[in-house]
């Protein structure tokens, strides 16, 4: 199940795993996920108020209801473009912050010992 949605595509990912398992879901599995879902929800809002790891049972949350809805499943597609591009922005700007710090100890650094 999850090398499947690994393997997949960016921006396609829960669309393709959606329409993949919908033939397969039986009454009972649906209900089932729902319920998963239900349950990881509220392990996650009881997780904001104490320290733990809330932000993944909101992302498991998304991911359950994913599989049993079109429309979730296409916004965590357009989600995870977003976010892949947010981190790739926030990256290349820390490797830049980096690179100037570098360049800024390499340049005055020297010039700042032989004035002491």
């Amino acid at each position: 199940m999850w090398t499947e949605l690994r393997r997949s595509p960016t921006g396609r990912r829960f669309r393709r795993f959606h329409q993949a398992n919908a033939a397969h879901r039986s009454g009972w599995a649906r209900w089932l996920t729902w319920l998963a879902a239900l349950l990881s929800f509220v392990i996650g809002v009881i997780l904001v108020f104490i320290p733990g790891p809330a932000v993944v049972f909101f992302a498991l949350t998304c991911a359950l209801i994913a599989t049993q809805s079109h429309w979730m499943a296409r916004h965590l597609d357009r989600s995870e473009v977003r976010g892949r591009a947010v981190w790739r922005r926030y990256r290349a700007g820390r490797q830049a912050e980096r690179e100037r710090a570098a360049a800024r100890s390499s340049g005055h650094g020297g010039s700042q010992r032989a004035a002491r």
